[in-house]
């Protein structure tokens, strides 16, 4: 997600009813799938499946990655950075084929996206993916977007 969407997706979540304010809770908690978010909340995953589709239709939001982002963008703005700085950049810790994969991830793209784009296997991909969350000591894509996302905004000159 570009900063602009975050801002746009940040200023309609205003909209969203009170009842799906425990949905958001659990993705500042730092669940995120829908079957972490219903394990945290004990509800059905197809309740909590409901209650993101409302807030996807609300928000524009795509995907709870990209929800975290949101969420993630509206702690930076109201309270600051929650987390510690990392001691390196992503530049620093990654190889230059890694940084556009996790760039692209970032962004929200898949695997087979990814690949199309470098003009490499889907395979390589995933080998670059698990490359980059070992080094960043990451099990999943909204950890990488999150990372992206603030090191972007703390360090606009990576942009």
């Amino acid at each position: 997600m570009e900063i602009v969407e975050v801002q746009n997706a940040l200023s309609r979540m205003e909209e969203l009813s009170p009842k799906l304010a425990d949905i958001i809770s659990a993705v500042e908690e730092g669940y995120y799938t829908q079957n972490e978010i219903a394990e945290y909340l004990r509800k059905s995953p197809a309740t909590v499946r409901t209650q993101l589709g409302s807030i996807y239709k609300t928000t524009g939001i795509k995907s709870v990655t990209q929800l975290a982002i949101v969420v993630y963008y509206r702690t930076l703005v109201n309270s600051g950075d929650p987390w510690p700085a990392p001691e390196k950049t992503l530049s620093q810790l990654l190889t230059p084929r890694e940084l556009q994969v996790a760039y692209a991830a970032a962004k929200g793209k898949s695997s087979l996206e990814i690949a199309a784009a470098l003009d490499i296997s889907k395979e390589t991909v995933t080998s670059h993916l698990s490359n980059i969350f070992n080094a960043l000591g990451f099990s999943n894509r909204t950890e990488l977007a999150l990372r992206v996302m603030r090191e972007q905004l703390f360090s606009p000159v990576l942009n």
